[in-house]
């Protein structure tokens, strides 16, 4: 059985992801999302200013969920930095350009030819609150105007959910996509046998950290949607 942390509004996608690809997998989510309204309103504002050649940046599906929630005018047409497959697929309906950087990183986004200084006078980001700041950071050192909302913030549950019962006895693998939520289950979890575990993550930034905490094993896939989940443990678990 595979453990895997995901924040509460994907929990049961993914639990149903993992058992219709065979896998025994149970999900736990220690947090949950809450939406920042008073950003929600100044990213319209700025929307409604910017011009269209303006690329927007954004970096998960909850931030892809405040675009797609916004009137279509706001963001056809646009050139839009799509941070990994799931966001990339929440944003198809949209009426413009979708790249997916590659790597489906912050190194990844960054060294696409779009956001150069060559080619790029201004950037919007759409993100979640207390995220990395390497993109915003980079960007303006480059001469590039940024302005980056966070829109959503992840609220630590005061009690985990769970997909199903499971016991740490049957667990044969950790599965954490943030260094936020593999620390929270790392503070959870009985440690020495959670560090005995291999674990798999999204980005060697995160699996350093996750090492940091004792774990030896920690692998990387090359991307964070169940997906890419699935196919990585299907190639290198089973």
């Amino acid at each position: 059985m595979y453990l895997i942390t995901r924040p509460r509004p994907k929990l049961n996608a993914t639990a149903t992801a993992f058992t219709e690809a065979g896998l025994t997998a149970a999900v736990i989510a220690t947090s949950d999302i809450d939406y920042c309204q008073p950003d929600i309103d100044a990213l319209r504002q700025r929307l409604q200013a910017e011009p269209p050649q303006t690329p927007l940046v954004v970096t998960s599906v909850f931030a892809a969920q405040v675009l797609l929630d916004l009137p279509a005018q706001y963001i056809a047409k646009r050139h839009i930095v799509a941070v990994g497959d799931a966001t990339a697929r929440a944003l198809a309906q949209c009426n413009t350009v979708i790249v997916i950087p590659q790597p489906q990183t912050s190194e990844g986004v960054l060294a696409l030819p779009a956001l150069s200084a060559a080619q790029c006078r201004s950037v919007v980001i759409i993100k979640g609150e207390g995220g990395r700041t390497a993109i915003a950071d980079t960007l303006i050192s480059r001469g590039i105007a940024v302005a980056a909302y966070c829109v959503y913030r992840r609220v630590r549950l005061a009690e985990p959910i769970q997909s199903n019962h499971w016991q740490w006895s049957h667990v044969k693998g950790i599965i954490a996509t943030s260094e936020e939520m593999a620390s929270q289950l790392w503070q959870q979890a009985p440690q020495a046998q959670a560090a005995a575990l291999p674990w798999l993550t999204v980005s060697e930034r995160v699996a350093c950290a996750i090492r940091a905490l004792g774990v030896k094993d920690v692998a990387v896939s090359a991307g964070a949607s169940d997906h890419a989940l699935i196919k990585w443990v299907k190639e290198f678990w089973e």
